[in-house]
């Protein structure tokens, strides 16, 4: 089993096959919506549609052969993949609240640069009981596996 996170989920779908480019929808930073398409192992226990943080600019724009997707969100149509027995999340189910805050503080300047109102974005910065469920479900699946 291998949990491919933001880059590993990029680097997993050009080894695959696929292809990443930057985003024509934009940069993705923040606590976010993940909307499931798929049942996964990886999703148990959470609904269709759940929370996540995410900051990333590129993005997978062909899926490799073979990968189902599992999710999107508003800014990202591959948020989540499944090849083979790896799982691929474009978000970050590993960031609190408090990182995602720190992380959008200390980017401030290229954010404001590119538009964005990170007053507002701080605001809407949760912590995200998602990435802890999507987290203890990849380990419990790792641990069944042996």
């Amino acid at each position: 089993p291998l949990l491919g996170i933001c880059f590993g989920h990029q680097i997993i779908a050009c080894a695959g096959g696929g292809t990443v480019a930057r985003n024509p929808r934009g940069r993705e930073i923040g606590t976010i919506e993940v909307q499931l398409l798929e049942n996964d192992p990886l999703f148990e226990g959470l609904p269709k549609r759940f929370l996540a943080n995410a900051t990333h600019v590129d993005t997978v724009t062909q899926l490799p052969p073979g990968a189902r997707l599992l999710a999107i969100s508003t800014l990202d149509a591959s948020a989540a993949y499944a090849l083979g027995s790896a799982r691929c999340l474009q978000f970050h189910p590993e960031i609190d609240g408090d990182f995602m805050r720190s992380l959008l503080e200390v980017r401030r300047p290229i954010l404001e640069a590119e538009g964005f109102v990170v007053d507002s974005m701080i605001e809407r910065v949760s912590d995200t009981p998602s990435g802890a469920v999507i987290l203890r479900n990849f380990v419990r699946g790792l641990m069944a596996s042996r």
